[in-house]
């Protein structure tokens, strides 16, 4: 995750059991921005923050990375839509298949919900 943090330029919090890793940009007024990606030595091993995208009128997005979590871990996480939780080495049998199809689509998404929209023509600039 470190590396993956290093080369999207991500946040990383240290917490009381593990690192929470947020894009470098956090969405304004909605609830629970400040969680992400959350890594623990616990039993909640990896936690994802899927409550952002769908609060961000991006549930499409999350129930697929929601999918592509629960195919790549091999653990069910239909009962858990915004916060589901897998263990680490469940991720951690192909690391590369996790990172393109789970972390970093999950942090770009992110990073493009908390862009403000682009400048058209006929909007005033200040």
């Amino acid at each position: 995750m470190d590396e993956i943090a290093t080369e999207m330029g991500l946040q990383v919090r240290q917490r009381r059991t593990g690192w929470s890793y947020l894009p470098p940009v956090l969405e304004e007024g909605v609830h629970y921005a400040t969680a992400g990606v959350g890594v623990y030595a616990s039993g909640r091993g990896v936690e994802i923050n899927y409550s952002v995208l769908r609060d961000l009128g991006h549930a499409e997005v999350a129930d697929e990375l929601l999918a592509r979590l629960e195919a790549v871990s091999g653990t069910s996480v239909r009962h858990s839509r915004n916060w589901p939780a897998v263990p680490c080495a469940s991720l951690l049998q192909d690391w590369a298949r996790t990172c393109a199809e789970v972390i970093e689509p999950y942090f770009r998404a992110r990073m493009e919900s908390a862009m403000p929209p682009p400048i058209g023509p006929d909007d005033p600039v200040s």
